[in-house]
């Protein structure tokens, strides 16, 4: 064997090796997550009950519950469901939309994809207080038009 065959011997099994090495390295970033659950346009709140009160609560739900439009019954776009933080655990975390109410100094709206399960919204609504939710309700409308434009793209 001469050495210019040993080199390209050599440089073969290097890329090969890089290539391997590449491809293993890209598998390791997929997380295989189990695919959502829940009907279309329902949104899950995790609440802190020791952070907020219930009329916060009821004041949010009140922001986002908008009605579909002109029916002999009103009916809202989003099925609205509470769960207490301590127990959102298992398959309550592969609903399709969840958001996130934490208490903070500033007011904030996260939107996350694919966190729990695939096909997945997550909001993170940043809020200090009450007055919060009242001045900032056009940019938490906006969490209900996020929700139903991705609905419309799954």
């Amino acid at each position: 064997m001469t050495k210019t065959q040993f080199y390209i011997i050599l440089i073969i099994i290097s890329l090969a090796g890089v290539c391997w090495l590449g491809m293993s390295g890209n598998k390791a970033k997929i997380v295989n997550l189990p695919g959502s659950i829940g009907d279309p346009l329902e949104l899950v709140i995790i609440k802190k009950n020791k952070d907020f009160n219930n009329d916060l609560f009821t004041k949010l739900k009140q922001i986002i519950s908008i009605g579909i439009g002109p029916s002999p019954q009103p009916e809202n776009l989003l099925s609205i469901m509470e769960i207490d933080s301590e127990k959102f655990r298992g398959v309550l975390q592969r609903h399709q939309n969840l958001l996130f109410l934490e208490k903070s100094d500033t007011f904030k709206i996260q939107f996350k994809h694919d966190v729990f399960a695939e096909n997945q919204l997550v909001v993170l609504l940043q809020i200090s207080s009450e007055e919060d939710l009242l001045l900032k309700e056009n940019e938490i409308l906006e969490v209900v038009k996020k929700i139903k434009k991705t609905e419309r793209h799954i």
